[in-house]
């Protein structure tokens, strides 16, 4: 009797271990760091971890330590769900025993990035392998080690992580940067082009939104940014810029700075005419490219080819409407203080009608800042400025405002100054430009030796017309 009695406990206990060994590999959704502990807590040491299909499915490292992740993660050979070791003090985790891998489509199997004290990831010593069959297991692996990771430092570089994902276009596997790990907002934009131009990562750094406007570059600089990248993790945005060719020659994957989020936008730009994508790579499926009405047709087919779900226009598309135009940004701009800012300030609003500084005082605008075409680039259809304009010192033949009609300033003043242009020679402005009527508007001519007769005609007759005209 005792024997049966001790046969059925034994039954029993088994028959707990069997329902545990199930609960570890449909385990309930986590989120919260208590929940993550729990599940090291219930899980630790099993050979299959998984958790229920109808959830999210992702271990976030960051919830443990080091010692609980090993217990947990020590003794697995299969996965179903996904490890993303992000931002950790790590210095030797592991993987060792690791040998399948459940994928879920559009969610990474790993995300190792931007641990500064990772040394060694202890990896399996066999390429692990993917189920269901026919799956890619895509491992993201950046900003490791801070130079130290043995895997970087190795005879092979990333053998051993190669490992996690033996197809090869499942691999993101790149060296420490500071361009692969980027946590704040760029404010220095020259500073920013020299250091991450010819970098293969371009990435923001796990919970930070890497936004990039390259309205605040110059066209050599942008070409210079992309020219070697492989690796693209942000927010992208050329939105009415000035810049004719945007190129991607090396692009192996793109993603946008989070979820439903935009990775690539590249809308409105009058003079763009080529962007350069390989014919080969993987994206977030989060490009828009429309309005861009002299873009090459050629480039179109092709990004059809690479990205059919992407939203892309058609050939010959015009401008289009969009919510936030740059028509709302070019009429609060902030008033431009060196050539920086007034480069970005053509990249930004050239084709705007109203271009008005986020000011009541009256600014000045300085056109030395500006070649003469980037100055006529910006003011060919502008109607309705409310700032003075200053032509002093530069090589222009000509001042060319041909729609200007109003200089929309509250208070009296000098509105337009042109002096010491040594090769100034033309005049080309509307006919009828002015001042509000409670509003004294000066023009200043001076030391301007080759005016042509036809600029002295013109200004009398336009300038003048309105404005207080001074001359020296």
């Amino acid at each position: 009797m005792q024997l049966l009695h001790l046969y059925t406990i034994i039954h029993f206990m088994s028959s707990l271990w069997i329902v545990f060994s199930a609960d570890c590999w449909n385990y309930p959704t986590i989120r919260s760091k208590k929940q993550h502990e729990k599940f090291v807590s219930d899980c630790a040491g099993q050979k299959k971890l998984g958790f229920k299909d109808d959830g999210p499915s992702v271990f976030k490292a960051s919830f443990v330590s080091e010692s609980e992740f090993n217990k947990l993660f020590g003794r697995a050979e299969e996965i179903r769900l996904s490890i993303y070791m992000q931002n950790t003090n790590f210095v030797k985790p592991s993987l060792e025993q690791l040998q399948k891998v459940h994928v879920r489509e559009g969610v990474p199997s790993f995300r190792i990035e931007n641990n500064a004290n990772l040394v060694d990831l202890k990896t399996p010593k066999q390429p692990i392998k993917a189920m269901p069959n026919g799956s890619v297991v895509s491992v993201y692996y950046f900003a490791n080690g801070r130079g130290k990771d043995r895997h970087a430092n190795g005879k092979e570089p990333f053998a051993e992580i190669r490992k996690l994902c033996p197809v090869k276009s499942g691999c993101h596997i790149y060296k420490d940067t500071e361009c692969s790990r980027i946590d704040k907002e760029i404010t220095d934009f020259n500073k920013f082009a020299d250091k991450c131009a010819n970098q293969s990562v371009i990435k923001g750094a796990p919970g930070f939104k890497l936004k990039i406007d390259l309205a605040s570059f110059t066209s050599q600089q942008v070409l210079a940014l992309f020219s070697k990248a492989e690796q693209l993790f942000g927010c992208f945005r050329s939105v009415g810029t000035y810049h004719r060719k945007i190129k991607f020659p090396r692009l192996r994957h793109i993603e946008a700075c989070d979820e439903g989020e935009t990775a690539l936008l590249l809308e409105n730009n009058p003079f763009l005419e080529e962007v350069i994508f390989p014919c080969h790579f993987t994206s977030d499926k989060s490009l828009r490219i429309r309005g861009n009405h002299i873009l090459n047709a050629r480039n179109i087919m092709a990004m059809w080819t690479a990205c059919l779900q992407c939203d892309l226009q058609d050939p010959g598309e015009d401008r289009i409407k969009i919510d936030n135009d740059i028509k709302e940004v070019c009429e609060s701009f902030p008033t431009p203080k060196n050539k920086k800012d007034y480069v970005r300030l053509v990249n930004t609003c050239s084709g705007a009608k109203k271009l008005l500084f986020n000011t009541k005082a009256l600014e000045c605008f300085d056109a030395s800042y500006l070649p003469q075409f980037m100055f006529e680039e910006l003011f060919r259809k502008v109607e309705e400025i409310n700032f003075a304009i200053n032509i002093k010192r530069t090589k222009y033949t000509r001042i060319y405002l041909p729609n200007l009609k109003m200089f929309n300033i509250s208070e009296n003043g000098m509105v337009l100054e042109v002096e010491g242009n040594a090769a100034m020679e033309h005049l080309i402005a509307h006919y009828d430009m002015q001042v509000p009527p409670d509003v004294q508007g000066t023009a200043k001519l001076a030391k301007n030796p080759v005016l042509s007769k036809s600029f002295w005609q013109r200004w009398n007759r336009t300038v003048c017309k309105y404005f207080d005209c001074q001359y020296e």
